[in-house]
């Protein structure tokens, strides 16, 4: 097998997946850590209220497995997929948030991506025209979550991972944000004002290097990465959520495979203010405590 399993009740996860679910779990507490190290400011941040009503969809989860037929230790080929699906909501973002699971897993360059169902079928029939070249194991093993919502977003989670021949296997993670009441893909530029989109990726890249214990001094070019002009550039790949923002390079983003893949955040506190108003979290107005009446003054004693 190409990624080495352990048992988990009746699914078995690498160790790489593993570690990605507790990354995910971990992800809150990080960004709490980070609100909490007073390196970050301690302004406390202004309540809003956003006038948009966020659509009410409604998510079910989905699943194909499948395996060839014969299925032994010398030859196979296996699939798991399990997604969400959409099933009601205004047609348009129900329709855009499950056109981008079916693009997303399995990686389909059409559009729109023909269904799962179908590729996975697809998949088996690949692995069965190349049986016959000497082909010993085929794998894909993919999950498309919901990552978090905000009143107006939804962050989605993508994670594949499998084997179809060649030097190694591939390992891919995409994180997007979707608006949900249009249902269109958001970058982190339209969820930040213009002109605060420089000082975004100065904090980014402090974020960066902070993660990766780098030199403060030295360029990034100098430490071994591959940034072009040795400037650095946030990745497209990142979710939003009410804590903040998660970003991650792939592997051979910007670097060498030997660099590895790269997932840091940027706490909501470092740029709450940087955020255009319909996406800045809701918090709570804190009342004033009402003034203590000062008690009726006595009348004096005759």
């Amino acid at each position: 097998m190409l990624f080495r399993r352990i048992t988990a009740g009746p699914q078995t996860l690498s160790y790489r997946r593993i570690s990605r679910m507790i990354n995910r779990t971990l992800f809150l507490s990080l960004l709490s850590l980070a609100l909490g190290s007073g390196g970050c400011g301690t302004t406390p941040p202004k309540a809003i209220e956003i006038p948009i009503s966020p659509s009410k969809l409604k998510f079910e989860e989905r699943s194909i497995v499948k395996e060839s037929t014969p299925c032994d230790e010398k030859q196979c080929a296996k699939l798991s997929l399990r997604y969400f699906e959409v099933t009601e909501g205004p047609e348009p973002v129900r329709n855009a948030l499950n056109e981008i699971v079916s693009r997303e897993l399995m990686k389909s360059p059409l559009t729109p991506a023909p269904p799962l169902e179908k590729r996975a079928e697809e998949f088996l029939e690949d692995f069965k025209e190349h049986r016959d070249l000497g082909i010993a194991q085929w794998e894909v093993d993919g999950i498309a979550r919901i990552f978090a919502q905000t009143k107006n977003t939804i962050a989605i989670d993508i994670d594949e991972e499998g084997f179809t021949g060649g030097a190694h296997g591939y390992d891919r993670r995409t994180l997007l944000t979707v608006d949900r009441n249009s249902g269109k893909i958001l970058t982190w530029r339209d969820l930040i004002r213009p002109e605060s989109a420089s000082q975004f990726v100065e904090i980014g890249e402090e974020e960066f290097r902070q993660m990766r214990n780098l030199d403060p001094v030295l360029s990034l070019n100098e430490q071994g990465f591959e940034f072009p002009g040795n400037r650095f550039k946030l990745p497209e790949n990142c979710v939003f959520t009410e804590d903040g923002f998660l970003f991650r390079f792939d592997a051979y983003d910007v670097g060498s495979y030997a660099m590895g893949e790269s997932e840091f955040a940027i706490p909501m506190d470092r740029v709450q203010e940087m955020l255009r108003t319909e996406y800045r979290p809701i918090l709570p107005v804190v009342a004033e405590s009402p003034k203590k009446e000062s008690p009726p003054e006595r009348a004096p004693a005759l």
